[in-house]
């Protein structure tokens, strides 16, 4: 097939060539054209790339784990309604980021995506020692799975829907 790009990428090995006693007599040249490879490599970066900007782009909090919990990717929106880092989300255990109120819910929640492969949806209360005061968030749990259908994580998507909740109250 042809090649669109001007620039070609190669891999060039030169080994010298031996006798038994270990005099050089000449040399052994090999040159491939890496190209697709390059270009391959480079599209798989970019893609990356451009699912994470998909994901930070979200208002909404978005989480991966593993199926044992461990957290492995977090968005921005995550990092604000948590007022934690990227780095001190990642690599913890799902349900102990969230307020001890909230973690049994989110716990039960995990599990039974992982065991059933559905999704679970909840609210919970958050009373954090900021000015906020009370504040309410909706969160979802879907199994990610692979290309074979198989389970290899959750998704958790939370909202904070505290002003929401407030209007409904003030309404009824």
């Amino acid at each position: 097939h042809k090649h669109h790009s001007q620039i070609r990428f190669l891999d060039a090995r030169i080994s010298p060539l031996k006798t038994k006693s270990g005099q050089i007599i000449g040399a052994v040249a090999s040159i491939q054209d890496i190209t697709e490879t390059v270009e391959l490599k480079t599209m798989i970066q970019y893609l990356r790339e451009y699912s994470d900007r998909i994901i930070d782009s979200s208002p909404a909090g978005i989480l991966v784990t593993d199926t044992m919990g461990i957290i492995t990717k977090v968005n921005k929106a995550h990092e604000r309604i948590s007022g934690r880092t990227k780095e001190e989300i990642l690599g913890r255990i799902l349900y102990k980021n969230y307020a001890p109120n909230a973690r049994q819910p989110v716990r039960d929640g995990f599990r039974d995506v992982i065991a059933t492969g559905k999704a679970r949806s909840f609210r919970y209360q958050l009373y954090p020692s900021s000015r906020k005061g009370i504040q309410y968030f909706h969160i979802h749990l879907g199994p990610l799975k692979d290309d074979r259908d198989q389970i290899i994580g959750v998704v958790q998507v939370i909202d904070d829907v505290t002003k929401e909740v407030k209007l409904q109250r003030e309404l009824h």
